[in-house]
């Protein structure tokens, strides 16, 4: 379960994600259901329903922990907490996007691969790296003034 408190985004342990296996805190997340990611991770502190998608939030609202988000079944998660630790990177958002991308290029060669440099136009501030196959990207960047990082699948369940 993800534990919430009254901590820094509601939690008060860092999680623990893999984004080579699109784990969290060991437990895979792509291609569960609404349902089976509640029961994995707990209850979300807030869902957010679109016309494809249903947003499952994990903190804050306004700054939150962890969003899964699920179209049918799981198919982004999307990070902003800077205490939450990657297998490879540790602390990632800790990090400058520009150093980011350099710890993910050094640390998971040959996994993923650098498609778009770390940089700002009309798009947004991002940058992105896809897998080896093409099935998953890593997107990073800021957006409102935090830093965040998304792992998705790249073909819609």
């Amino acid at each position: 379960m993800v534990e919430r408190s009254e901590g820094a985004y509601g939690f008060t342990v860092p999680l623990h994600i893999d984004l080579a296996r699109g784990t969290l805190d060991g437990r895979p997340v792509f291609g569960l259901s609404e349902a089976a990611i509640t029961s994995s991770l707990g209850p979300p502190s807030y869902v957010e329903h679109y016309t494809r998608r249903v947003d499952l939030g994990y903190g804050s609202r306004s700054r939150p922990r962890v969003e899964v988000i699920v179209t049918g079944t799981a198919w982004a998660i999307e990070l902003e907490d800077p205490a939450d630790v990657e297998a490879r990177l540790g602390l990632l958002l800790a990090l400058p996007p520009t150093a980011l991308q350099a710890r993910i290029a050094a640390r998971y060669a040959g996994v993923f691969r650098l498609v778009r440099s770390y940089h700002c136009d009309a798009k947004g501030c991002f940058g992105l790296f896809w897998n080896r196959d093409g099935s998953r990207r890593i997107i990073f960047g800021t957006s409102r003034g935090h830093r965040y990082v998304g792992l998705q699948l790249t073909q819609h369940p």
